[in-house]
């Protein structure tokens, strides 16, 4: 059924590292609302990792993790990312982005991949979990050992056969290019472990390949913030006397909010400021 959506195997890896985008931006999300949680821009990214011995692709995240109950209802049922229902239950306006909401993403993975599992421990849980499908016989979940809030993703990429060459999907200039069309739009960071060709300690003209943990499409990320105390946006936020505006400039966006009051601004309006009870953070 997978095949009758898509009609490019290759795009597996845009919606596998759409997904994990999703996963961090859930953090970061609960992070501008509680401030008991931080944000360290440096400890959220993406890495994409291959093995061509064991036929496997690993898309891993530093994301928001997935639970027990969330690997058996979201990956049991095509077309359940979990994000639009993240999206009621918090509140969150239209306008913010989850891009989890907008395909069966995680499926893909079986374009390419005749076994899929996915390892995941989530935010604030002491376990992990392991979902693994062959994607014809059901899954099994079981517990397993993982030491950081995340999910990985582990793709045991078909043989080859008359028709395709899967082989490809194992060569790191292939993976290097599908990014590149494909997730230049991801506002965190996209590692791989990439082979330089360099010229040798203490010799002149003898090379050797170096493993490198390098960046594809490099991004900006910082938060800003400043605390007002301030009538201008009473009637966006009901009267609230004090409010705290924090600023992505990845994406352009203020977010301001007080409790379960919030309001998103693409620009802040021009008298803001001029105000005197503006304080920086």
């Amino acid at each position: 059924m997978i095949n009758s959506i898509y009609t490019h195997r290759e795009i597996f890896l845009r919606e596998l590292i759409s997904n994990a985008s999703d996963a961090i931006d859930k953090i970061y999300y609960k992070a501008l609302v509680d401030d008991s949680i931080s944000f360290n821009k440096d400890n959220y990214f993406i890495k994409i990792s291959l093995d061509k011995a064991s036929r496997t692709i690993k898309i891993s995240d530093t994301g928001i993790g997935i639970t027990k109950a969330e690997l058996d209802d979201h990956l049991g049922g095509i077309a359940k990312s979990g994000s639009l229902k993240f999206k009621k239950e918090n509140e969150i306006k239209d306008g913010y982005d989850i891009i989890g909401q907008f395909g069966v993403g995680f499926y893909s993975s079986f374009l390419i991949a005749d076994k899929v599992t996915v390892i995941s421990k989530a935010f604030e849980s002491n376990e992990a979990y392991k979902w693994e499908s062959s994607g014809v016989d059901g899954y099994a979940i079981e517990p397993c050992s993982k030491e950081s809030v995340g999910t990985d993703i582990i793709l045991h990429v078909k043989e080859n056969n008359e028709d395709e060459n899967f082989d490809e999907y194992l060569e790191e200039y292939k993976i290097k290019a599908l990014i590149k069309k494909y997730s230049h739009f991801i506002r965190y960071p996209i590692k791989m472990d990439l082979t330089e060709r360099k010229l040798k300690e203490g010799s002149e003209n003898e090379y050797e390949d170096v493993i490198e943990d390098l960046i594809i499409d490099k991004q900006n990320f910082e938060i800003k913030g400043i605390i007002m105390s301030s009538g201008i946006f009473d009637k966006m936020l009901k009267g609230k006397e004090v409010i705290t505006l924090k600023h992505c400039t990845l994406c352009d966006e203020y977010i301001l909010y007080n409790g379960n009051s919030r309001v998103k601004l693409k620009t802040l309006p021009h008298n803001l400021g001029g105000n005197s009870d503006v304080q920086k953070v």
